[in-house]
């Protein structure tokens, strides 16, 4: 009731939040990334999260490529590729 944070997802787990806890209390360094090591196990193996298409940007590398800019939405690109 009383949470300030932010949870866009809405994903909760009593078990994550215990990880959570122990990583922020634990001092030794080997101990503190096992602890990290659990967590993003857990959040890989059930897929807490899963980005789809959102901010994707696509990238391409080419030293034909010219008159390339940083991308932002509805900035046209004016992009030419040389034989």
């Amino acid at each position: 009731m009383g949470y300030k944070g932010r949870n866009d997802g809405g994903y909760a787990n009593p078990e994550v939040d215990a990880l959570i806890d122990r990583f922020y209390v634990t001092l030794p360094l080997a101990e503190r990334v096992d602890v990290l090591r659990t967590i993003f196990h857990h959040l890989t193996d059930q897929v807490v999260v899963m980005y789809l298409y959102r901010g994707a940007v696509a990238t391409m590398v080419d030293n034909r490529i010219t008159n390339v800019t940083p991308a932002y939405f509805g900035k046209r690109q004016d992009w030419d590729l040389t034989p």
